[in-house]
C-alpha cells in the first residue's frame, strides 16, 4: 500500500509599504530635536508578558502634540496603504503612537503586535524612523517574517524581508505578521546617537455602545434626579430632608432598574461576544485565504514553467517492467556496439520499486579496448533517457605474467557493466469485472 506524501508547504509573503521623505525635511529635523528634549521622560520598555529577554530599549509615552505630524499623515495615507498592502478596507479607529529610543545592544525579539487581549483591534503596524546626521548607530534592521501555510494553518517561516532604518522614512505592515528588530550598536553610547522611531498601530474602529458612564448618561440622570417622585423611605431616612429623601428614592429605583436590566442584558451581551469572536476569526481566516489566492497567478505561471521543461524525457518511455527492461537493454547494446565493443552476454535485472518510480537494470559483459571503453561509458551516461552505470568490473584478456601485445595492437579488456534507468509506474489495470471473458468479445460501450 502506497503512503501518501505530506502536502507541500506554501509560502505567504506579507505586504510591506515604505515611504521615503514622509515628513518635510524641516519638520523631521524639528521632531528629532523635540524627542531629544524629552530624554529624561524615557523609561525602559516592557512587554505584555513582562519577559525581560525579548526586548531592550527606552520608550516615551509622548504628548499628542509631539507625534501629531506623524499620526496626521499616517491617517491620511490609509487608503493608499491598505490598497498597496492587499488587505481589506476597514473603518480606521484610533491610531496609537509611542517614541522608542534604541541605544547600544537594544533589540526586540520575534513577536506579533496583535491577536491577544486589548491588542485585538490592531490592524496595521507602522514604524517611522528618525536619527541624527551623521548616523551614530549600526544595525537595528526590521525583519518581517513570511508565513508558511501547512495543513491549512499558518506558521512563521524562516524567510523574511529586511527594512533598513533610514531617516525620515516610514513602513507599514500587517499587525499580525511576525517581526523583530535586530540588535543595535551605538559606539558612542550617547542618547542622541540612538535609533529613534515613532511607532504605533492603526486600530480598527470599535462598535461598542456607549456605557452609562458617558457624559450624556450623566446629564440624563441629573435631569431625572431634579424631577423626583414620592417614595416610602425606611426608618433610618426619617431624619433626612425632603430633598435628600427624593434623591435616595431615585437612587434605589435606578439601582433596581439597572439590576433588572443586567439580568436580561448580560446573557445577551455574552452571546453577542461569542458571535463577535466567531466573526473576527472567520474574517481573519478570510484575509489569510485572500492573501493565498492572490498568489495563484504567480504559482500557476511557475507550474507551467515546470511542465514546459518536459521532465518525462529523462525516464524510459515504457512503463511496463518487461518493455522497460528491453528498452534499457537496447540502449546499452547500441552504445557498446556503436563504439567498437563486442557483447558476449546480456541479462536483464529484476526491476525494483523506487517510489514512486520503477528502477530497471541490465547486466552486460563485453570486450573493448581502453579507448573504446571510454567512448562507450560516455555514450551510456550522456544519452536520454538517463542511464547510470551502477557497477563496473574491468579485467585484462591475457592476464598471465610477461604478456606483451604485438606492436600496433591495443589489448582488449573484459568489461562487466551494470546499468540502471528509471521508468514511471505502470498504469492501473482495469477491474476484473470490466475484463473480457475468456474466448469472448470485449464489452461494448
Amino acid at each position: 500500500m502506497r503512503t501518501m506524501n505530506a502536502p507541500a508547504e506554501r509560502l505567504i509573503r506579507h505586504g510591506v509599504v515604505r515611504f521615503e521623505g514622509f515628513l518635510p525635511a524641516g519638520e523631521a529635523r524639528a521632531l528629532y530635536e523635540a524627542v531629544l528634549a524629552h530624554e529624561g521622560a524615557f523609561v525602559p520598555s516592557r512587554t505584555h508578558d513582562e519577559n525581560p529577554d525579548i526586548r531592550r530599549s527606552l520608550v516615551l509615552d509622548p504628548p499628542p502634540a509631539l507625534v501629531a505630524p506623524v499620526v496626521t499623515r499616517v491617517r491620511a495615507a490609509m487608503p493608499q496603504v491598505l490598497a498597496a498592502i492587499r488587505l481589506p478596507e476597514v473603518v480606521v479607529g484610533t491610531i496609537e503612537a509611542q517614541v522608542t529610543a534604541s541605544n547600544d545592544e537594544a533589540f526586540f525579539g520575534i513577536h506579533t503586535d496583535a491577536g491577544y487581549g486589548a491588542n485585538d483591534l490592531r490592524h496595521l503596524t507602522y514604524v517611522y524612523y528618525l536619527h541624527g546626521e551623521p548616523k551614530g548607530f549600526a544595525g537595528g534592521e526590521l525583519r518581517v517574517y513570511d508565513d508558511v501555510l501547512r495543513n491549512q494553518r499558518l506558521a512563521r517561516g524562516t524567510t523574511f524581508q529586511v527594512i533598513e532604518p533610514a531617516h525620515n522614512t516610514i513602513v507599514f505592515f500587517w499587525a499580525r505578521a511576525m517581526h523583530e528588530v535586530r540588535p543595535v550598536r551605538v559606539p558612542s553610547g550617547a542618547f542622541r546617537d540612538s535609533r529613534f522611531t515613532v511607532n504605533g498601530w492603526v486600530n480598527k474602529a470599535s462598535h461598542a455602545d456607549e456605557r452609562d458612564g458617558s457624559p450624556r448618561a450623566r446629564v440624563d440622570r441629573k435631569r431625572a434626579s431634579a424631577e423626583g417622585s414620592p417614595v416610602s423611605a425606611p426608618a433610618f431616612a426619617a431624619r433626612l430632608t425632603p430633598g435628600q429623601s427624593r434623591a435616595l428614592a431615585l437612587a434605589l429605583a435606578v439601582a433596581a432598574v439597572l439590576a433588572a436590566a443586567a439580568l436580561v442584558l448580560v446573557p445577551v451581551l455574552l452571546l453577542h461576544r461569542h458571535y463577535d469572536e466567531a466573526i473576527e476569526t472567520a474574517t481573519d481566516r478570510l484575509v489569510r485565504y485572500q492573501r493565498v489566492a492572490a498568489q495563484a497567478p504567480e504559482l500557476a505561471k511557475a507550474l507551467e514553467g515546470v511542465r514546459g521543461r518536459d521532465g518525462r524525457r529523462f525516464y524510459l518511455r515504457n512503463s511496463a517492467p518487461n518493455l522497460a527492461s528491453a528498452e534499457l537493454s537496447e540502449m546499452v547494446k547500441a552504445a557498446i556496439e556503436g563504439n567498437g565493443g563486442r557483447i558476449t552476454t546480456s541479462q536483464n535485472v529484476q526491476p525494483k520499486d523506487d517510489e514512486p518510480f520503477k528502477q530497471v537494470g541490465a547486466n552486460v559483459q563485453f570486450f573493448a579496448t581502453a579507448a573504446n571503453l571510454q567512448r562507450i561509458l560516455a555514450a551510456v551516461e550522456t544519452q536520454q533517457p538517463y542511464v547510470v552505470v551502477a557497477n563496473l568490473t574491468i579485467r585484462p584478456v591475457n592476464a598471465f605474467r610477461g604478456f606483451k601485445p604485438a606492436p600496433g595492437q591495443e589489448p582488449e579488456l573484459i568489461v562487466q557493466l551494470d546499468a540502471v534507468a528509471w521508468a514511471f509506474p505502470e498504469a492501473a489495470k482495469p477491474a476484473a469485472g470490466n475484463a473480457p471473458a475468456p474466448g469472448g468479445n470485449a464489452p461494448r460501450t
